[in-house]
């Protein structure tokens, strides 16, 4: 069988997040696009500054090539930056995530949509008062 990665991965996460905690939740949720999740997550109290330093799976696929920098842990925000999920990073700003906090290399949600080329999510970033 040919399956797409991408596509399995997200059946996976899927069906372990009705076991997962509400950080795992979120930050599955950012990586992978699904708004009911971060949503879920954060009506149970997910924090929003908890990082994928136990999930570099997670943290390697959603950045493809698995560079050595994606692998330092990132946000909920980061990974949604990242992957250019829009919606999830208007929801995440709106419930007060972090637009300054950096990952261990030192980049912010807003140099990780810089670098991947995600203009809106870099307009929406700028408008929340990141420089």
């Amino acid at each position: 069988h040919n399956f797409v990665p991408t596509e399995d991965l997200k059946i996976l996460m899927t069906s372990a997040s009705v076991i997962a905690d509400p950080d795992e939740q979120l930050l599955i949720g950012a990586g992978s696009g699904d708004i009911d999740l971060v949503q879920d997550a954060l009506a149970l109290g997910a924090d929003l500054e908890t990082r994928d330093e136990e999930r570099e799976l997670l943290t390697f696929l959603e950045w493809e090539g698995g560079e050595d920098k994606a692998l330092y842990p990132k946000t909920a925000l980061m990974l949604a930056a990242g992957a250019g999920h829009t919606h999830i990073v208007e929801l995440l700003l709106k419930h007060g995530a972090d637009v300054h906090a950096s990952d261990g290399n030192g980049q912010t949600a807003l140099q990780i949509a810089e670098e991947r080329g995600h203009a809106d999510i870099v307009r929406i970033l700028k408008a929340a008062g990141v420089r």
